[in-house]
C-alpha cells in the first residue's frame, strides 16, 4: 500500500509538471515578453526609395466590434488613388515593419495602409492567438477601408509571418481582393508550432495536448486554422516569398501553399540566404522587381 502511494504522488508531481510545462509555452505564445511598442513618429520615411520621402501620411485607427481600439498608418501614395494594400505584422511586431515594403507600392500607386495587431505596437494588451482574433480583426479591417475609401477601390493583402497567415486565411471569407502577398506565412498554426517546439528540442507530439489545454485554458481553437483550406478555396492571385534558411516557418510549409492555392495567378520565390522575414533585405533590388511584374501580371489580367 505504501509503494502504491508512493507511485501516485510521483504521477501527481509529473503531472503537476507538465500542467506547468504547458502553461509556461502558452504563455509565451499568447502573451509573448518583450513586444515591441513605439510611437508612430513625425519622421517615418520609406528606406529603400528617397524619392518617395517626405512621406505622406496619418494616423488611421480603426475600432473593432468588440470596442477594441486598431492604431493604424496610412501612407498616402496618392489621396485620389483608388488603389490600397493592408499590411499586417508578424508575432511580437508592430506596423513599422511595414515601411520596408513600401517602395514597390508607392511606385505603383498604391495607397499603404499599416496597422498594430492586438496586443502589440501602441495597441492596448491583449493575448496573440495565432491567427483567430487576427483574422476577424483584418476583416473588420477591410470592411471600415472599404466603408472610409469607397467600395469600388481595388484593395490588397500582405503580410508577414503571422499576418501572412492572417491574411491568407481572410480570403475564403472576403470577395474583391486584387491580390495577396505571403512572406514568411505559415500554412497552419500546428505546423509552426510544431516545428518551433523541435526547433527548441522540445517534442513535437507536445502539440496535441498543448492544443487542448489551450483550448480550455485561454479559449484559443488552434486546430481551426489552416491556411491551406482557406487558399483551396480563393482564386484570389497569390505571390509567396519565403527564405530558405528561415527556421521559423520552414520552406516546406511555402510550398504546401503554393499547392493548395487554386488562383490561376500564383508564383512562388525563395531567397538562397535569407532568414525569417529577411526576403526582402537579403536581395531588395530581386525582391522590388518580382513584387513590380507580380503586381503588372495581376493588372493586366483585370
Amino acid at each position: 500500500m505504501k509503494g502504491k502511494h508512493k507511485k501516485l504522488k510521483f504521477l501527481l508531481i509529473v503531472l503537476i509538471l507538465f500542467l506547468i510545462g504547458l502553461e509556461t509555452i502558452a504563455r509565451i505564445i499568447i502573451y509573448p515578453p518583450n513586444v515591441p511598442s513605439f510611437t508612430m513618429s513625425s519622421n517615418i520615411k520609406d528606406p529603400n526609395n528617397d524619392s518617395h520621402n517626405p512621406l505622406s501620411f496619418e494616423d488611421l485607427d480603426l475600432t473593432m466590434k468588440d470596442g477594441y481600439r486598431i492604431n493604424g498608418t496610412m501612407v498616402w501614395s496618392d489621396k485620389n488613388s483608388k488603389k490600397f494594400v493592408i499590411y499586417s505584422h508578424g508575432w511580437t511586431n508592430n506596423r513599422k515593419s511595414g515601411l520596408k515594403y513600401l517602395d514597390p507600392y508607392l511606385d505603383n500607386n498604391y495607397n499603404f495602409y499599416m496597422y498594430d495587431l492586438r496586443g502589440c505596437g501602441e495597441n492596448s494588451p491583449y493575448k496573440i492567438t495565432m491567427g483567430e482574433m487576427e483574422s476577424s480583426d483584418l476583416i473588420e479591417i477591410i470592411e471600415d477601408i472599404r466603408s472610409l475609401y469607397g467600395d469600388d477601390i481595388k484593395l490588397a493583402l500582405h503580410g508577414e509571418s503571422l499576418g501572412s497567415f492572417t491574411s491568407m486565411m481572410v480570403l475564403k471569407d472576403v470577395s474583391n481582393i486584387e491580390f495577396c502577398v505571403s512572406d514568411c506565412g505559415y500554412s497552419s498554426i500546428e505546423d509552426v508550432i510544431t516545428s518551433n517546439l523541435k526547433e527548441h528540442h522540445i517534442p513535437g507530439f507536445i502539440y496535441h495536448p498543448l492544443s487542448q489545454y489551450v483550448r480550455l485554458r485561454f479559449k484559443e481553437n488552434w486546430n481551426d486554422f489552416d491556411a491551406r483550406t482557406s487558399l483551396s478555396q480563393s482564386k484570389t492571385p497569390l505571390l509567396l516569398m519565403q527564405g530558405m534558411l528561415d527556421e521559423t516557418v520552414h520552406p516546406w510549409m511555402t510550398e504546401a501553399l503554393y499547392e493548395s492555392s487554386i488562383a490561376s495567378i500564383k508564383e512562388v520565390h525563395y531567397f538562397e540566404d535569407a532568414a525569417h522575414i529577411k526576403s526582402q533585405k537579403s536581395e531588395p533590388i530581386r525582391y522590388k522587381k518580382i513584387m513590380i511584374d507580380f503586381i503588372d501580371r495581376v493588372e493586366r489580367q483585370q
